[in-house]
């Protein structure tokens, strides 16, 4: 954080008719606490885009969407905190033991940015020894992605290493859940599913790829009408930059 000048809005002081306090209890290890949950009127969106990436005015979601065990870091979405069942104990608190932050209380109040991507970080070591599909996982680090370039767009000079991290995992979990988990009901569908996986082959510069996956959201009889015509914007869009690299060669 040494040396960087933040934009006027980078952090923005939490209004207590922003948020309400949530009860959690630990599954790990019994801990009863209760951390911040931002209500809808505390969110101002500005501007939505292709990756399902939306701008925020002042507060970010993403900041507060992880509890935080604060005794033994245990981490999960607020969204899917009692759906999560762990099945490693031994394994999940070997390897929260090795990563534990110093300051585990101070993720159940007002955190900053940097606070909640140490959050998603807890979240992708807890998600694997637990029931969480890759689909939860891809979702977790996508999200976490969001945050890293909200946090990044509000720093003058700020890094985009941690944002294609997570994009890349991202990529990788929405390729296996595609590959070995029924998809049909979940949130994105299939045809979302197919989706963002070409839109993040896009993202990360395999173009030729991308093409590939927009194509096969256009022809998928199933597809939904918001998907399909995103669809079709972004394939246009692959498709001159896979030209343009072609003929850089």
């Amino acid at each position: 954080m040494t040396g960087r000048r933040f934009m006027p809005d980078q952090e923005q002081a939490l209004s207590e008719k922003d948020y309400w306090l949530k009860d959690f209890r630990c599954p790990l290890c019994g801990c009863v606490f209760q951390t911040i949950r931002l209500k809808a009127r505390a969110l101002t969106v500005v501007k939505r885009e292709p990756d399902f990436f939306v701008q925020y005015r002042g507060n970010l979601p993403w900041v507060y969407e992880v509890a935080v065990c604060p005794n033994c870091a245990y981490a999960c979405e607020q969204r899917i905190w009692k759906d999560l069942v762990i099945v490693d104990r031994d394994g999940l608190r070997k390897a929260l033991d090795s990563v534990r932050p110093p300051d585990l209380r101070s993720f159940t109040s007002e955190r900053t940015m940097e606070m909640g991507l140490t959050s998603f970080c807890l979240a992708l070591i807890t998600y694997p020894f637990c029931s969480a599909r890759y689909y939860e996982r891809a979702n977790l680090a996508l999200r976490a992605g969001y945050l890293a370039r909200g946090y990044r767009e509000r720093i003058e000079g700020g890094s985009e290493a941690s944002e294609l991290e997570f994009k890349k995992l991202a990529h990788e979990f929405f390729l296996k859940s595609y590959e070995l988990e029924q998809i049909e009901e979940t949130r994105f569908g299939v045809s979302g599913i197919m989706y963002i996986i070409g839109e993040l082959y896009r993202q990360l510069g395999d173009y030729r790829q991308a093409v590939n996956w927009f194509s096969k959201v256009v022809h998928e009889k199933k597809c939904r009408p918001q998907i399909l015509r995103l669809a079709r914007d972004q394939w246009e869009l692959a498709r001159e930059q896979y030209k343009a690299e072609k003929a850089s060669e």
